[in-house]
């Protein structure tokens, strides 16, 4: 007797997530610039993370290769925060959809 299993899986509304998806896709450091200047308004960063020196060291950021661009970026954010916990599902800030609420609430009931 053969018993196959299932997986069901339910993804969360994404929020840092999104952040590393634009990085991963950006195709050179034009792009990587602009995914920074959301970064630096919109993500939550590491809590030890200073936006000004980010700013003070941007021409040795140029001068790194794409792919430790793209590293340098995806380790400014806090992977914590990665989704909308269900705790700021309220929060306009995060712009959750009714669905959006009442399945993340239904996923943690």
């Amino acid at each position: 007797m053969n018993i196959l299993g299932s997986f069901v899986y339910l993804e969360l509304k994404k929020y840092n997530q999104t952040f590393i998806e634009q990085i991963e896709k950006a195709k050179n450091t034009e792009e990587l610039l602009q995914v920074w200047e959301q970064m630096k308004n919109k993500s939550f960063l590491n809590y030890n993370v200073d936006i000004q020196k980010q700013e003070e060291h941007i021409e040795a950021f140029k001068a790194l290769t794409l792919t430790e661009q793209k590293q340098h970026l995806c380790e400014l954010l806090d992977k914590n925060q990665l989704y909308v916990n269900c705790s700021s599902l309220e929060d306009k800030m995060f712009e959750c959809t009714e669905e959006e609420k009442r399945i993340t609430k239904n996923f943690y009931e």
